[in-house]
């Protein structure tokens, strides 16, 4: 029996493989033996007819490719990061990848080429909660469990379709609500999640700000913040309450499209629950306000105190498997690695560590900026940029550019593989 972990959502489910047979790990903490249809399909990523099993290489993407040994293809590569300088080199890693591999990218991209040029596909979905995370509590992490929604008295959903995009939990947000758990779905659309919502609230696309500091003048108002948490941790708060003095509540109102009546009945479920849990995902963070989103979330718990306890919390759910095992490494252009900045004294433990003299002391460029730097290379590794990123056409013509472009994938039919000058076959999930 062979023992994995599931490598599509954030849910990050345990499974097992005997006998071509893939089920749930019924031992594992996470999903207890559960899995959704995407988890089963594993096995069908390994034996789709689509897989690259070659390497492929050309000199220009006029050219058709054609295959070429591995030797030929990392002598090429190599090559060419030897004569190019290292501000033009580029990686844009995945959150599918594991958090060794991720390591070692950053190692060599940081540490031997020298360049801070490497950055990763969560920076669009994840770098919201991120940056917000750093900004109000001070650090990169995610202060609650998804299993504390069995403590829990109130669950809000914002921007989460979670019975689509995290089924398993989603099946323990079901099983919570049976048990007592009151759950409120806030979205601009009536989604599968806002079929088991005591409350669905369907708010204005961008008015998540307005909502979330709604709330938070509310608790004010009423006074339901928690004093002595903000004596003791909260900095700021005169401020911050002077600010929300001047709120427009009707305006604010308004621009979410919601009535009196349905923020009141939010407010009275609200008020009325001691432990609560908020959790979010794309819906807030894929959007150019949305570390703003994120922390107009996160100040009605850093008010009310419930965080840092069972049961209570800002959840922001992941859309990747690893988005947060990369950042632990430093899979992103604006961290060294763990978490370290590019100070001398960060510099020098790091350079100390991977015994190198070559790291520079300025971030790099993230990945969308990448594509717009006129590199001249770039390796893209389990990530599609080309379809993932908006502005299709825009993105095209920016990859176009770029002299030399290697993609490393699990599959051949790639959007972005039409202007790969190499390409190399990675190994999926289970390999």
């Amino acid at each position: 029996m062979i023992r994995s972990v599931c490598g599509y959502c954030g849910v990050g489910c345990g499974l097992e493989y005997e006998s071509e047979k893939l089920i749930g790990d019924v031992t594992y903490p996470v999903n207890h033996g559960k899995v959704c249809s995407k988890g089963v399909s594993e096995l069908v990523s390994i034996q789709t007819p689509t897989r690259l099993l070659r390497p492929h290489k050309r000199k220009s993407i006029q050219e058709p490719l054609a295959i070429c040994s591995w030797e030929e293809a990392i002598d090429t590569i190599a090559d060419k990061i030897h004569h190019t300088r290292k501000e033009k080199i580029g990686f844009y890693l995945s959150g599918q990848l594991l958090t060794e591999d991720y390591y070692i990218a950053n190692k060599l991209a940081k540490g031997f080429i020298g360049t801070n040029n490497i950055d990763t596909n969560s920076r669009t979905c994840m770098a919201s909660a991120v940056v917000a995370y750093k900004k109000s509590l001070g650090a990169d992490f995610v202060p609650v469990r998804m299993e504390d929604i069995f403590q829990s008295d109130l669950l809000i959903l914002a921007g989460a379709n979670t019975a689509e995009a995290h089924v398993v939990f989603h099946n323990q947000i079901k099983k919570a609500k049976k048990l007592g758990l009151k759950i409120v779905v806030i979205d601009p659309r009536y989604t599968d999640t806002a079929e088991i919502a005591d409350l669905y609230l369907p708010l204005k696309v961008g008015s998540d700000i307005d909502f979330f500091n709604l709330l938070s003048k509310r608790i004010i108002d009423e006074k339901l913040y928690d004093q002595e948490f903000i004596d003791e941790s909260i900095e700021n708060f005169d401020s911050f309450i002077n600010k929300f003095k001047r709120v427009p509540v009707t305006k604010m109102l308004k621009r979410t499209g919601l009535s009196k009546e349905q923020f009141e009945e939010f407010w009275q479920l609200y008020q009325a629950s001691p432990r609560i849990i908020t959790a979010w995902t794309m819906g807030l963070n894929q959007s150019s306000q949305g570390v703003d989103k994120n922390l107009a979330l996160i100040n009605t718990h850093l008010l009310t105190g419930k965080i840092f306890k069972e049961g209570c919390g800002p959840l922001s759910l992941t859309g990747q498997p690893n988005a947060m095992g990369g950042r632990e490494v430093g899979g992103f252009a604006t961290m060294l690695a763990v978490h370290l900045g590019f100070d001398k004294e960060s510099i020098k433990k790091v350079a100390n560590f991977w015994q190198t003299e070559k790291i520079d002391n300025k971030p790099g460029l993230t990945a969308t900026q990448m594509l717009q730097a006129n590199l001249d290379m770039l390796v893209i590794c389990h990530t599609d940029p080309v379809y993932k990123l908006p502005n299709r056409n825009r993105v095209e013509g920016l990859i176009a550019k770029i002299p030399f472009f290697v993609e490393i994938n699990a599959y051949e039919n790639s959007e972005s593989a039409p202007y790969a000058h190499i390409r190399l076959p990675a190994a999926p999930w289970g390999e």
